[in-house]
């Protein structure tokens, strides 16, 4: 929620302070080649995941309409949680008579994700609308990424009625692809544009998974530890909004 504030803060400030830039364009030089850019942006604002992600792009300029795009990628995500549980056990004493036996479990859980990609795009740039253009790209993508997680539930007294739950998985991915991409730039000052774009990420790639497992009440215990892996594929949508710093 906060990166999501920042990032309407960021598009109004400088909607607001290039407002002038729409109608004057005296000051607005558009690349050429040999231009070079460091480009800023945020995306997971419209593809309903819940997470968002960083990139860091260099963009150099082969001619007016054209340039390459080198591109990091960072996304991460974390939490770590904790709670209680009240839980009741019903026990028939006579007849429809019951009583009520309250326990207490101390829950917990942490997850840790990260991901880290470098994509290369050749992006071509169309015909200028005033101080704005249409762009389209593609170009290859590799990364990997990581994701551990951990839940548990312990009693705070050992009954033999209580539950306990404990449960680990890690999960690691390494995968190649392609990245193909369509948008616009809106050059705001010879230093500075705004940017909004929409892309596909096509990945393939391996992964493995390990699975820990340890539950159940002290007369009935339950533990398994599994692995798996193999080749998987994904296709992930991300909108993307951000700014580029020319220096020429």
């Amino acid at each position: 929620m906060r990166q999501m504030k920042m990032i309407v803060a960021l598009v109004l400030i400088v909607i607001s302070t290039a407002a002038g830039g729409i109608i004057d364009t005296t000051n607005v030089i558009r690349p050429h080649s040999n231009s070079k850019a460091l480009e800023f942006g945020m995306y997971g604002l419209l593809n309903f995941r819940g997470y968002l992600g960083n990139t860091f792009a260099l963009k150099s300029f082969t001619s007016p309409n054209r340039a390459r795009r080198y591109i990091l990628d960072l996304s991460t995500h974390g939490s770590n949680e904790s709670g209680e549980m009240e839980k009741y056990q019903y026990r028939t004493i006579i007849g429809d008579s019951l009583m009520i036996d309250t326990t207490y479990e101390d829950l917990s859980s942490e997850e840790n994700r990260i991901t880290l990609s470098l994509a290369v795009q050749w992006i071509r740039y169309t015909d200028n609308y005033g101080n704005l253009s249409l762009l389209y790209g593609i170009g290859p993508i590799f990364g990997f990424s990581v994701n551990d997680g951990v839940n548990s539930r312990d009693p705070r007294a050992i009954l033999p009625y209580t539950y306990s739950y404990d449960r680990k998985t890690a999960t690691k991915a390494i995968y190649t692809g392609l990245v193909p991409v369509v948008g616009v730039e809106w050059f705001l000052h010879k230093n500075l544009s705004f940017h909004a774009e929409y892309s596909a990420t096509i990945k393939m790639g391996w992964r493995s998974t390990d699975d820990s497992n340890h539950n159940g009440s002290t007369y009935n215990w339950v533990e398994y530890d599994s692995h798996t892996e193999g080749i998987y594929y994904e296709i992930r949508n991300n909108a993307n909004a951000g700014v580029s710093f020319y220096f020429r």
